[in-house]
């Protein structure tokens, strides 16, 4: 297998009233990672410490093979991240949004911002509040795209979205994995790792139950009985840990 684009080793951070206790994941080119688990599991903390928006307690974390801290500037012209609550200038024209951006990018395309214009049906002419409700995402997508991003982080970015909104956001993500992306995003809706998703990392209560491939980590578990999909395995975890 090639070389990890995201290294995560025994992260560890401490809040008042929850610990991430040591959490160790990879994310490799190509490849869809699916981050799982209940609300308020360590998420959401696990990816702003890998990307040093919070400052781990302890833990290292690489991406492409260079050490977060040290690198930030070179790993943000190679990566994407978009945060739940993140939003764009709804008003303003797209194509304005993105003149904007590609000043902050050395590696910005224009080849590519055409390309991804086309792929997912953007009009440049457009604000942000008309691009419907996938816009932010299919925006995030663009932008990031365009600076070549090689690995995009996305904190929920189906939640709460209407079926066919889901369908079509996951169906974008096979075709970036198919073109080489790597793509890690966090979700509380198993579902969505059947339909895309090849590995998997499964935070509980702050720490990393497993992470692995999707298939390697339903199959062992439903030979020892715990299910036979995503939903029975973590009920059984669930179960296993209030007992």
């Amino acid at each position: 297998m090639k070389e990890p684009v995201l290294r995560v080793e025994r992260l560890t951070k401490f809040y008042s009233g929850f610990i991430l206790r040591g959490a160790t994941f990879s994310v490799y080119p190509g490849r869809i990672m699916g981050m799982i688990g209940r609300d308020g599991a360590g998420k959401t903390t696990a990816l702003k410490c890998a990307l040093g928006l919070e400052r781990p307690t302890a833990g290292t974390v690489r991406f492409f093979g260079l050490d977060q801290a040290g690198h930030d500037v070179e790993i943000k012209q190679r990566t994407g991240f978009l945060a739940a609550s993140m939003e764009f200038y709804p008003r303003k024209k797209i194509r304005d949004i993105a003149a904007a951006v590609s000043r902050f990018y050395d590696t910005w395309d224009e080849g590519a911002y055409q390309k991804y214009l086309t792929m997912l049906d953007i009009n440049p002419q457009k604000s942000p509040a008309q691009l419907g409700e996938a816009g932010q995402i299919k925006l995030f997508m663009l932008l990031s795209l365009s600076h070549q991003a090689e690995l995009l982080i996305l904190d929920e970015p189906t939640t709460g979205k209407r079926p066919a909104v889901r369908e079509e956001l996951l169906e974008l993500f096979k075709t970036l994995r198919s073109e080489g992306t790597a793509i890690l995003f966090t979700t509380s809706d198993t579902s969505d790792l059947d339909r895309c998703a090849d590995d998997i990392t499964y935070l509980r209560e702050g720490t990393v139950i497993a992470s692995e491939e999707l298939v390697d980590f339903i199959n062992y578990r439903r030979i020892r009985g715990f299910g036979n999909n995503l939903d029975k395995i973590m009920l059984h975890y669930e179960k296993e840990t209030s007992q």
